[in-house]
């Protein structure tokens, strides 16, 4: 397998696929570790794992370059995301301490406990982790750190395309003073036949797919038998109401659909806005879209760099020439050269077009004017597979109304998609006193992001 460098084409390296019979050994030496994992003390776990967290915030910047360089992410996020790994390592390590008086407790703090309540209810031996090239590094390292701070190994399958930071962080692991092959890697391709024999052995505790639903299936196959999660990125839809801060809102979907749609959970896509709102936005976020430079990724002074994957630019290029075809209007941008896509932003776009629903990691904003907020939810709610909606708006009142009818796992009110906001812990770390919590920041509203997140 050839590693490129996105942004000029070069061949780095190469990287040799491992055969069925080397992915069974790699799988088998994850059972020893896991039984050496199992048997630590949750002191030992802790000190591994804020170890790890140290050492990656100290090579963030060859980490950083080497996702810019095999990714297209430009350093600047890259540099967010590698932070963003470090800071998932020592919550899972201060989680752990909070916790080593009853080693299945699952205590509350500044860590998605969803994941770590995952992998808590039991030890599940060997972990399998397949990542996609679209998927941002945190995320991994938020499920790694999950699994080993409840006494599993890892075994992860780094995108075919882009497998140096990976290396690199297993290298980190590797020198914690956790057992031997609590991290190691398969090098496989997602539709390759040992990947699909492998799930279907009894090598594996659980698999953790980071990727889109369509890859998931192209994977899993028929492996029913296996427990499964399936986290990926997502384009999702933003309402934007006429009393929210309209310049506020417009940085956000900006920073959310332009310089982070290849390094978060999720971006912004369909925007949907009041009549009398609608020509103000749009113009603002033309003019953003227009000061965003795209360029080598790993070049400091670039927001945006090169699509992950190759094959996306002749198939968007394709939809985009269709859908303008069918009486879409483009006011901003469209523009392909190569892999590199600049920012786009399109006004009357089919419902139907690929571009809404498909491509998670394409620099594009559609646009769609409503004239009441049942419309704009009714709106929202086609993309109800996605994972994120966001509103924004002045009125509490009105936000976690529209919440509630949302048909999403999480709904952000004043942030656009993407990355968690630190405040989802104040509000949702906390279920029995969610709603207390929500009055109590009704004063800094105006000021303050906020996630909901739906049971």
């Amino acid at each position: 397998m050839e590693i490129r460098d996105k942004s000029t084409g070069n061949v780095l390296r190469e990287v040799s696929e491992n055969t069925l019979s080397e992915s069974l050994r790699i799988l088998d030496a994850g059972k020893v570790a896991s039984a050496e994992l199992a048997s630590l003390s949750g002191a030992d776990l802790a000190r591994g794992l804020a170890s790890i967290s140290l050492s990656t915030g100290n090579f963030l910047d060859s980490i950083s370059r080497s996702i810019s360089v095999e990714t297209g992410i430009a350093l600047k996020s890259s540099r967010d995301d590698v932070s963003r790994a470090a800071q998932e390592f020592m919550a899972a390590s201060s989680l752990l301490s909070a916790s080593m008086a009853n080693y299945t407790a699952l205590p509350t703090g500044p860590f998605d406990t969803s994941l770590l309540s995952f992998y808590r209810r039991y030890p599940l031996g060997t972990v399998l982790i397949s990542a996609s090239p679209v998927e941002d590094f945190s995320h991994t390292a938020k499920v790694i750190a999950a699994a080993i701070s409840s006494g599993n190994s890892v075994v992860c399958v780094p995108p075919p395309l882009a497998p140096g930071p990976f290396e690199e962080l297993k290298k980190i692991v590797d020198s914690a003073g956790l057992p031997k092959n609590t991290l190691q890697l398969l090098f496989l391709k997602n539709e390759s036949k040992p990947l699909k024999k492998i799930l279907k052995s009894e090598h594996i505790g659980e698999v953790v797919f980071l990727g889109s639903h369509s890859e998931f299936k192209k994977v899993m196959g028929g492996a029913t038998r296996i427990r499964a999660m399936i986290s990926g990125k997502s384009a999702s839809p933003v309402i934007v109401w006429d009393d929210s801060d309209l310049d506020a809102a417009a940085e956000c979907v900006a920073q959310s659909a332009f310089t982070s749609y290849n390094g978060g959970y999720a971006a912004a896509r369909k925007i949907i806005l009041r009549e009398d709102s609608y020509e103000y936005f749009r113009n603002r976020l033309v003019e953003l879209a227009s000061r965003i430079s795209v360029g080598n990724a790993v070049e400091e002074e670039t927001d945006l760099g090169p699509l992950p994957d190759g094959s996306y630019a002749s198939e968007v290029s394709r939809h985009l020439e269709e859908a303008l075809g069918k009486g879409a209007f483009l006011a901003y941008g469209g523009d392909i050269s190569g892999n590199f896509f600049s920012p786009t932003v399109i006004e009357y776009l089919p419902p139907d077009s690929p571009l809404l629903m498909g491509y998670p990691c394409i620099p594009v904003v559609c646009l769609e004017q409503v004239s009441s907020m049942d419309a704009a939810i009714k709106a929202a709610n086609r993309f109800s597979t996605h994972s994120q909606a966001s509103v924004f708006t002045s009125d509490i009142d009105l936000a976690t109304s529209a919440s509630e009818k949302l048909d999403f796992a999480e709904v952000l009110i004043n942030e656009a998609p993407g990355q968690y906001s630190g405040l989802w812990h104040r509000i949702c770390g906390q279920p029995e006193g969610q709603n207390e919590k929500i009055v109590e920041l009704r004063e800094e509203f105006s000021r303050t992001r906020i996630i909901k997140l739906k049971k």
